[in-house]
């Protein structure tokens, strides 16, 4: 028994220091491993849940244009932050996905030529003006604008030439016509019959002949020039002033580019049939004259527009032109029966694609809270950290508001039926609704106080009223269209950066498949349009001398993953240049190489929807594309 008792003593033992130390670096870690799996499985989630709201957002916004194609703009580019004036002269060498951070531009306004913000000008949406209404500031025909917010100064605008900056209203451009084509006689005749809707262009000099009229007006041009060194520089907007006339049927202007006078005059202009304008790649349409909103329409020039709101916000979040009440009778196509609404293009910037957009339509009855697409709402005085892209410490700032315009505002609504402004408050203590700030929700009370464009406030019911909210998202988020040009011109001759809205076609190539060889047509495109489409008509001459065309080839430019080409590829120009993105369309097998291509028309066919958004210091991003192009009323 004393036996038993000593060997049950011998082997019942205590645990040791060293096997309790073993089993706890062993917890430790397993612990520490769920603790990182943890976050890394949140992070997941979070993820995948912002992709799904990304496609969401990138998708809705794509099935607005679907169902309104006819609104489409010509083109949506990208602007020279340091070009005279500003907004008027376009960047085509700013790739479709360069997010960086654009260094020349002073650190309060880089926000707005940076990321997806360095495409934000619209071009040539095309507007139909519908008959005139009673307003509460006179009759008028309305059209709210495809985008907004908005650039929109906050003091309003008070002058045709201050708007210029900022809007620019035309009308359907007219028809030109090369002027050095015809004999001294054929000149004669066409300066005589020029008409209201006809123009005549010297492309070696940069002057145009209008007919002429007892009263000053406007006319709106786009177009490409030469300058020396062989750079081809693209101006938008630059506005041509008129003189009246009764003494000839016609008048002489020039281009901004050569009048000395002009905002857009380019002492690098270079002039004769080496330089010039680009042939082909001007629009010259009637402008439409700015109206401050306190005044009143002229009664006798009916080509005039406002932007309603008698303050900087109104213009901007209402983002809604007022044409004169006779606009929509000047403005109809000419032959068009009386029942086709008039057609006015419009050329604006959009303030900032990280303000997000959404229409929603209040509840019928209580609770009246409207849930938005994104949570984590920026609130405007609450201090924020700004994840730095370059790995950098992250900044601390206060956030000021959506807008520079209504500072301290953190969500604004704008009611669709007559444009009036909601906002969850006005410093320092007006409260108007409140704001879920972290799940994104609008708490609207019963009565809410709008504030109209004409000013002044008014109390309304807001069940069952179409608001459009516009707010900011943790993540810097933001849904950006891009859009192929609606046409392109071929260039003439080589050229070290196309412009927007051209193409460099190059001879047939061929490539050896086999024992075969297969001809190549090849176009190139300007650099900022990577990856988009295009339809493209040809014409070409078979082996036995016939010549044929073929039309509506589909064709998608090549994107940043394939090498380039230059648009000089014989090198006839000093210096090294960017290569240009392309197209390399199959030509058909009787294809007689030695007599060329023609290209007869380059159509853009693409629309692209980026939703882009921050984790980290690394940008996300989800894109929708289709084929669509303008419906021509």
């Amino acid at each position: 028994m004393v036996q038993l008792t000593r060997f049950a003593q011998k082997h019942d033992r205590g645990t040791s220091l060293v096997e309790v130390l073993v089993v706890m670096v062993v917890l430790v870690l397993g612990i520490l491993t769920a603790i990182r799996i943890y976050p890394l499985g949140f992070s997941t989630l979070r993820h995948t849940e912002s992709v799904s709201v990304a496609h969401r957002l990138a998708q809705a916004e794509l099935e607005r244009w679907k169902s309104n194609p006819a609104g489409l703009p010509d083109l949506i580019a990208a602007v020279d932050p340091k070009g005279i004036p500003v907004g008027s002269v376009l960047d085509p060498t700013v790739r479709p996905d360069d997010w960086s951070t654009r260094p020349d531009v002073v650190p309060e306004e880089a926000v707005y030529w940076s990321d997806v913000n360095k495409t934000r000008k619209i071009l040539g949406e095309q507007a139909r003006i519908p008959p005139p209404v009673p307003t509460a500031f006179g009759d008028a025909s309305l059209y709210t604008l495809a985008f907004g917010p908005i650039d929109w100064p906050q003091a309003g605008v008070t002058s045709d030439q201050q708007a210029d900056v900022y809007i620019q209203v035309y009308g359907t451009p007219m028809v030109g016509t090369d002027i050095q084509t015809l004999t001294p006689e054929e000149q004669k005749d066409l300066l005589a019959r020029l008409g209201a809707r006809r123009y005549a262009i010297d492309y070696a000099q940069g002057i145009i002949a209008v007919a002429s009229a007892p009263y000053p007006r406007q006319l709106k041009a786009d177009y490409s020039y030469y300058v020396r060194g062989g750079t081809v520089r693209t101006v938008t907007g630059d506005i041509i002033e008129v003189p009246a006339e009764t003494r000839s049927p016609y008048i002489k202007v020039p281009l901004g580019v050569v009048n000395r006078k002009s905002q857009t005059f380019d002492p690098a202009f270079l002039p004769g049939s080496s330089g010039g304008i680009q042939p082909g790649s001007e629009t010259i349409s009637p402008k439409l004259r700015y109206v401050p909103f306190g005044q009143a329409f002229s009664p006798t020039n009916e080509l005039e527009f406002k932007v309603v709101g008698a303050f900087g916000a109104a213009g901007q979040f209402g983002a809604t032109i007022a044409f004169h009440p006779r606009a929509h009778i000047r403005l109809r196509t000419a032959g068009a029966g009386a029942s086709r609404p008039a057609i006015a293009r419009i050329d604006y910037h959009v303030a900032d694609w990280h303000i997000l957009r959404e229409d929603k339509t209040v509840p019928s009855s209580p609770p009246y809270d409207i849930k938005l697409a994104l949570p984590f709402i920026k609130e405007a005085g609450v201090t924020q950290e700004e994840t730095q892209l370059t790995g950098a410490a992250p900044l601390l700032s206060v956030y000021k508001g959506v807008v520079p315009s209504l500072p301290g505002v953190s969500v604004v609504a704008v009611d669709l039926e007559d444009g009036s402004l909601l906002v969850n408050r006005i410093p320092p203590r007006n409260q108007y609704f409140d704001v879920d700030y972290r799940n994104g929700i609008v708490h609207l009370p019963e009565e809410a106080l709008f504030l109209k464009p004409e000013g002044g406030f008014v109390r309304r019911p807001v069940a069952g009223r179409a608001l459009r909210f516009f707010y900011r998202a943790d993540g810097d988020w933001a849904v950006a269209v891009q859009k192929a040009a609606a046409s392109y011109e071929p260039v003439a001759r080589p050229v070290r950066i196309l412009p927007y809205r051209s193409c460099f076609v190059l001879p047939p190539t061929a490539v050896r498949q086999g024992s075969a060889v297969r001809y190549y047509l090849r176009v190139l495109f300007p650099i900022a349009d990577q990856g988009k489409s295009v339809l493209l008509s040809y014409s070409y001459w078979n082996r036995q001398g016939v010549r044929q065309v073929v039309q509506g080839v589909s064709a998608q430019i090549s994107d940043q993953s394939v090498p380039g080409i230059s648009a000089d590829p014989l090198g006839e120009l000093s210096g090294t240049w960017p290569a240009h993105p392309y197209i390399s369309v199959p030509l058909p097998d009787d294809v007689n190489p030695a007599r060329g291509v023609e290209v007869l028309d380059v159509r853009g066919t693409s629309v692209r929807v980026l939703t882009v958004w921050r984790e980290g210091n690394r940008w996300r991003r989800q894109e929708v594309n289709t084929y669509l192009t303008r419906q021509e009323t």
